[in-house]
């Protein structure tokens, strides 16, 4: 059973969203929805990571001091671990694997209170990620195979859209009056001429990738972005009249051990993908096959004992990897120099887990540190999945933050700030 919290200053109160992307799988397509595109700056949070760009980010306050337990929800169904809970129109919306909850965040009156249940849709297999929600629809996917269209008050089912030959494991975004949906498997055609579908949604184009989708995907001025299984990353052209869909570019092969969980970000000309290292815990070939720093490390159980070596070296857990160099961050917290951990990425390139490529044509960013061409100083820092957590942006300070493996602060945000030159070797720590 999960237990359901909500803590004072985090309720999802009145949200409305624009903006539906969803990673599944093979190809991504797109269906029409009267919708308009969501701007970054909203105090909205009703689609995965808050916006198609998903940067996690909104102007909306929260008093740290004022911060306790308010209300409580026991959730019988799992709930997947890659989804959020997105809330719009006062109510909260729960993704498990026995279907959709709807929760009063704030109830219209008549003896309801805040986490009763307003309304549940079950379905018959776990729906595989977050909603979204626009205009008063909710457009929710799962293992069914298909894409539900449901009355974000009521509950109550629109249509559906089966497009799927296996089931969405993403969050569906709506941007510029489309539905983009990854599919998990290849298709020829698309049902149209059933009743639920006439009317409602028609397939505008499919993009085939030749190998399953899993992560979310971000959108920004007409481009969609995703990574598939084929450890590239993807841009395509969303408005697109080609019933084959358009290709913009297709990245390189990116070391990574996949992307199965989370969703790129968009921030200013990047995209931020974040993957997982590739090697196996406690295994030989795996970790243990690594050579060790010092004999007493030797075998490495876990990736995370090999990179703190690799980076730090001896240095003993709590101290810090440099001295702090000006100017220091907000609230006097210290400016780190990370040199060490573009020095690490270029000497073992394989080992990168956040990739920052450009949104004009998908190359990777590098940047030359001590002579050598290096990537964006981040070490892994990562979930049980083994993919690494994608960044914040806060859009009006043009701040990036990012969980980040620190000696001394072990998992700790830390930022890159903006207005220096783009992921320079040197962190802000909240340490």
């Amino acid at each position: 059973m999960k237990q359901f919290v909500v803590r004072q200053g985090l309720r999802l109160l009145a949200l409305v969203a624009l903006g539906i992307v969803v990673g599944g799988g093979g190809v991504i397509s797109g269906s029409p929805s009267p919708l308009a595109a969501q701007t970054l700056n909203t105090a909205e949070w009703s689609t995965l990571a808050a916006n198609p760009q998903r940067t996690s980010w909104v102007n909306e306050t929260t008093d740290p001091a004022n911060m306790h337990l308010e209300w409580t929800r026991p959730i019988d169904a799992f709930i997947p671990m890659n989804s959020q809970i997105v809330g719009a129109g006062g109510l909260i919306y729960v993704t498990t694997a026995g279907g959709l909850i709807a929760l009063y965040a704030d109830p219209p009156g008549g003896g309801n209170s805040i986490g009763d249940v307003a309304w549940r849709f079950d379905t018959s297999m776990p729906l595989g990620n977050s909603p979204s929600i626009d205009n008063g629809t909710l457009y929710v996917a799962g293992y069914d195979k298909r894409l539900h269209a449901l009355n974000a008050k009521t509950g109550s089912e629109l249509w559906s859209f089966d497009l799927a030959g296996a089931g969405y494991s993403a969050n569906p975004l709506v941007v510029d009056g489309r539905v983009l949906i990854g599919k998990p498997r290849r298709f020829s055609s698309t049902p149209s001429g059933r009743r639920e579908h006439r009317g409602k949604a028609k397939l505008l184009w499919k993009y085939n990738t030749g190998s399953p989708i899993r992560e979310s995907a971000a959108y920004l001025n007409g481009t969609v972005y995703f990574a598939a299984s084929d450890n590239r990353a993807y841009a395509l052209d969303a408005t697109t009249a080609d019933p084959a869909g358009s290709l913009r570019w297709r990245s390189a092969v990116l070391p990574s051990e996949g992307f199965f969980s989370y969703w790129p970000v968009v921030y200013r000309d990047k995209v931020i993908f974040s993957g997982g290292q590739a090697y196996r815990q406690g295994q030989d070939p795996g970790t243990s096959s690594v050579a060790c720093a010092a004999p007493a490390a030797c075998p490495y159980d876990n990736y995370e004992r090999l990179q703190k070596d690799a980076i730090f070296g001896p240095a003993a857990a709590g101290s810090l990897p440099s001295a702090g160099v000006s100017p220091a961050w907000a609230q006097g917290k210290k400016v780190k120099d990370y040199t060490l951990v573009s020095d690490y990425l270029a000497r073992n390139p394989l080992r990168r887990t956040t990739l920052v490529l450009n949104q004009t044509d998908g190359s990777e960013y590098t940047q030359v540190v001590n002579g050598h061409t290096s990537y964006a100083p981040l070490a892994l820092f990562h979930t049980h999945s083994g993919s690494s957590y994608p960044p914040v942006v806060d859009a009006n300070n043009d701040m990036v933050y990012f969980k980040h493996h620190h000696l001394s602060c072990r998992g700790r945000v830390q930022h890159l700030p903006g207005r220096r030159p783009w992921l320079e070797p040197r962190l802000g720590t909240l340490c």
